[in-house]
């Protein structure tokens, strides 16, 4: 019992079971795949660059051709790749926000 006369938590106890193991991989696979988008997201904003300008100083007739590339890149980004790891960011979040709701047996947070 602790100072306040209450029984001890048995939340070590509720995390080890079955509901909250699979609610907890599957918080895991939520937040790998928010990062695998935010990877991707890098690569277009940094990686593709630098490797577009030097592709363009080295063949300067290409030029034309790395400049559309860098377009479509950009519009990949912001069209698809952005709108996925935004959406994978909130999916993680509500899956870590039910699992400290059932292992913590909170109220769901209706926002």
């Amino acid at each position: 019992m602790t100072a306040h006369g209450s029984q001890l938590s048995d939340i070590g106890v509720r995390q080890n079971e079955n509901a909250c193991q699979r609610l907890l991989k599957a918080r895991q696979y939520r937040w790998a795949v928010a990062v695998r988008w935010q990877i991707m997201q890098i690569v277009l904003v940094l990686a593709a660059p630098i490797l577009a300008i030097t592709f363009g100083i080295a063949l300067p007739a290409a030029t034309p051709y790395v400049s559309f590339l860098a377009v479509c890149l950009t519009l990949a980004d912001v069209t698809l790749v952005d709108r996925a790891y935004k959406s994978a960011l909130k999916t993680a979040a509500r899956a870590s926000e039910l699992l400290d709701v059932e292992l913590l047996k909170m109220d769901w947070h209706s926002l």
